[in-house]
């Protein structure tokens, strides 16, 4: 299966799952709000290599892009939430 397909398979069963109609709405608002602000034309494309950049993990430790790929290849994910 195409991942268009997958994707969809996953959206049709969300939608016709538990989750109210009207958090649907409003989710589907906030996405076409994402799509109309040019975010995702200004995103850093996969393959691109990312800048270098430091944060803080979890357990305060500092950690630095270039110093991590020194090691090998790193793969990053965000995760968008509150906690």
């Amino acid at each position: 299966m195409a991942l268009h397909e997958t994707l969809r398979a996953i959206r049709t069963a969300f939608e016709e799952g538990p989750t109210p109609a009207e958090d649907i709405r409003v989710l589907d608002a906030h996405v076409e709000a994402l799509r109309s602000s040019g975010l995702a034309e200004r995103a850093i494309r996969a393959g691109t290599r990312a800048p270098d950049f430091a944060m803080r993990s979890t357990c305060g430790r500092t950690l630095a892009l270039g110093e991590l790929l020194a090691n090998g290849p790193v793969v990053l994910t965000w995760f968008r939430g509150n906690w």
